[in-house]
C-alpha cells in the first residue's frame, strides 16, 4: 500500500551539526518528502524567503535550538510571526520543564529530544499524515 501523501511536501532541516542534517534528511526522503538543509539561522531564513510564492515553498520545519548565526530559537519565533501556517519542528538537548513550556509557547508543534531516532521522525510523519484531514496539532511521539 502506497504512502497516503502529505498535507505538505517540502521539509526544511536546520541544524549545524552535518550528521543531523543528514539523518533527518535521510528519513524524511524515506517518507518520500522534499528536502532542504541549512546548517544555521540566516540561511534557513534566506531559504524560507527565496521559497516564498515559488513551486518549491517549504511548508514545514524541522529546526535546532541551539544552532549558531540567528539561533533556533530566534529562528522559531521569525517563523512563527511571519509564517504561522508552517509546522515547527524543535530538535533540542534534554530539557528542563521551563524550557519544554517556552518552545511551545512560541508555537513549536512538537520537540524531538537528541539523540533523535529516525523511528521517531516516521512516527510523527505516520501521524500527521492520519490527522491531517482533522486540522489538529500535530501529534507528538514521546520524546
Amino acid at each position: 500500500m502506497p504512502l497516503m501523501p502529505p498535507p505538505w511536501h517540502r521539509v526544511l532541516v536546520v541544524d549545524d551539526d552535518a550528521a543531523v542534517r543528514e539523518m533527518v534528511r535521510l528519513t524524511l526522503t524515506k517518507a518520500e518528502l522534499e528536502v532542504v538543509e541549512a546548517e544555521d539561522g540566516e540561511q534557513a531564513i534566506k531559504e524560507i524567503i527565496q521559497s516564498i510564492g515559488g513551486d518549491h515553498q517549504i511548508d514545514a520545519i524541522f529546526c535546532g535550538t541551539h544552532i549558531r548565526m540567528a539561533n533556533g530559537e530566534k529562528t522559531i519565533a521569525y517563523c512563527r510571526s511571519d509564517f504561522p501556517s508552517y509546522e515547527l519542528v524543535a530538535m533540542t538537548e534534554p530539557l528542563v520543564l521551563q524550557e519544554e513550556k517556552a518552545l511551545y509557547k512560541q508555537g513549536v508543534s512538537c520537540i524531538l529530544v537528541k539523540p533523535i531516532d529516525a523511528g521517531k521522525i516516521m512516527a510523527l510523519v505516520e501521524k500527521m499524515r492520519q490527522q491531517r484531514s482533522g486540522g489538529n496539532p500535530w501529534p507528538c511521539p514521546e520524546s
